[in-house]
């Protein structure tokens, strides 16, 4: 990787192969003679200014340097603009996954211009290679360590100035298959204090006080789990001292400016809890067209709203048809509408992973109005529901 850059008749030495795993400096001359000064991106950052530290963790594997590659581009542009310290480590299989891959200030430093540019040119190249190169090239992570690879991190920045702001930027389906903690089983997984004592009593619970976590590209590849893994990881590092602030497939932007993400049951359809189950009311208007059983695309953001809450309850789902009041359609004919809609939303939570023999559909037709006697549309409208029974056990 050594190389050398030529300014009008001078030659600079490019030291790229001395970007080592500590970070980057700048050497030179006092002078501005560009001719007098060597570029050489190596060296342990200067915290004293408390820069804000930028900690990517990227899982080992080319497929995910592959599908990441944007995202870091988005990360680097981003510390870089905010003069960051940033920190790579991987996500491997162990406690022993590449650590302080880098470990630099991302911000130019030396005597001239010339020298700045291709110093801060060599700092990008260190973070770009530690992952799409050093990381790309280890094997895919099978079982995946999570727990470990976040314990290391925060092993790496002790030392940070108090006060200094951590941006953790995780790179991984975080869906950790090591033996402390198995999130691809779902009793692990819902079972959020249980795990996280697991994980205390290994001595891996990191100190991540203040940091503000970004969460990219995380899934179980299953829906129901997929809400549930996120809450999983949200109760985490509130546990550690830490917020998670971002949850999404890629970056948009970065950093942002939002606070913690708000816990995964942010319903808006209305739900109702008690010791032994979970209700949950559908709008029979948003979810069917007048007189049909097939589901509109509307209620799609309903009835995911329901799948957090298949997974808090782990027992029977009781799902109950209504209709409206009989205005001429006739008894039997309501019946198997209710009926046709109830197995509808069965069919749908099937779909989404949700285990059929705990599902039981059924439909009352115009029998239990929530209005006997509706005198306005939002009251026929309330007659017109499926309503969603999920039991605690």
């Amino acid at each position: 990787m050594n190389g050398t850059i030529r300014t009008g008749t001078t030659l600079i030495s490019l030291g790229l192969a001395l970007c080592t795993l500590t970070g980057c400096i700048s050497a030179g001359t006092a002078s501005d003679d560009p001719s007098t000064t060597t570029v050489t991106c190596n060296g342990t950052p200067d915290l004293s200014k408390k820069p804000p530290t930028v900690a990517i963790l990227g899982q080992n594997g080319s497929a995910a340097a592959k599908y990441y590659a944007d995202d870091l581009n988005k990360v680097i542009s981003g510390s870089e603009s905010v003069k960051a310290r940033v920190i790579v480590n991987g996500i491997g299989t162990n406690a022993d996954a590449p650590s302080l891959l880098t470990n630099l200030l991302l911000v130019p430093e030396g005597e001239n211009d010339t020298v700045r540019q291709e110093d801060l040119t060599c700092k990008e190249k260190l973070i770009h290679d530690a992952f799409s190169s050093t990381l790309a090239k280890q094997p895919d992570p099978r079982p995946l360590d999570v727990f470990s690879a976040i314990y290391t991190l925060s092993g790496n920045l002790v030392g940070t100035p108090v006060g200094t702001q951590v941006n953790l930027v995780l790179l991984s389906s975080l869906l950790n298959s090591s033996g402390i903690g198995d999130l691809t089983k779902l009793a692990v997984l819902t079972n959020i204090t249980g795990t996280l004592n697991m994980i205390a009593a290994a001595k891996l619970k990191p100190d991540c006080t203040g940091w503000r976590v970004y969460a990219i590209g995380a899934s179980s590849n299953n829906v129901a789990q997929d809400a549930q893994l996120r809450e999983f990881w949200r109760r985490y590092f509130e546990w550690c001292g830490g917020s998670l602030i971002t949850w999404t497939s890629h970056l948009s932007q970065f950093p942002v400016s939002s606070g913690a993400i708000q816990p995964a049951d942010t319903t808006q359809i209305p739900i109702h809890r008690d010791p032994v189950k979970i209700t949950a009311v559908l709008n029979g208007d948003v979810t069917f067209d007048d007189g049909q059983a097939d589901l509109r695309p509307a209620a799609e953001d309903e009835l995911k709203q329901l799948l957090p809450l298949t997974v808090e309850g782990k027992g029977r789902i009781q799902i109950d048809g209504y209709t409206d009041i009989d205005t001429g359609e006739g008894p039997a004919w309501l019946q198997d509408l209710s009926t046709r809609r109830a197995d509808a939303v069965q069919g749908w939570l099937i779909a989404h992973g949700v285990a059929a023999s705990r599902i039981n559909p059924r439909g009352h037709g115009a029998s239990s109005p929530v209005y006997a006697d509706p005198k306005t549309s939002a009251q026929h409208q309330a007659n017109r529901r499926v309503v969603v029974t999920i039991y605690i056990r």
